[in-house]
């Protein structure tokens, strides 16, 4: 579990830490721009093939943009005693877009591989992935020790 940000008055706070957020985003972007760059270089050949580098380039860049926006979404997570709120990158009414569940608001809690589920009562889904925050079992232990009791029950 990590610090709270600075002016939080929140005790139990969890969310990703920064140097891992670096890290994913960086396994994401990297491949990008190599991908980009042999493009460019490819196409500086005299008898470079070009269409295979561009289809490359584009079936490359399309799934690493895929996996940085999820990425984004599960390194985006923030979770207190008050509820749970994570951010979700979509082209409909703006590019990045923050939603927040009350713990009266989650529906229902589940856990599977690695992940709890948090379902609010729009049918808005919140994933928390355990494997984000380094230890594991400790992440699991503050999930269970901030959800309300009727939540809790669900998981047992």
């Amino acid at each position: 579990m990590n610090a709270p940000p600075p002016n939080h008055d929140d005790s139990a706070h969890l969310y990703v830490s920064p140097w891992i957020r670096i890290t994913m985003y960086t396994v994401c972007l990297l491949p990008i721009a190599v991908t980009i760059w042999a493009l460019l270089r490819q196409a500086q050949l005299p008898d470079g093939s070009l269409f295979v580098a561009l289809v490359i380039c584009t079936a490359v860049t399309v799934s690493f943009v895929w996996l940085f926006t999820r990425l984004y979404s599960l390194c985006s997570i923030d979770m207190n005693s008050k509820g749970v709120g994570q951010s979700f990158v979509s082209l409909r009414g703006g590019l990045v877009k923050r939603r927040h569940l009350r713990w009266k608001q989650v529906q229902r809690v589940s856990f599977a591989r690695h992940s709890y589920y948090f379902v609010g009562e729009d049918g808005l889904k919140i994933e928390l992935n355990t494997t984000l925050f380094g230890d594991a079992n400790a992440t699991i232990r503050a999930v269970r020790q901030m959800l309300p009791q009727r939540l809790l029950s669900q998981l047992d």
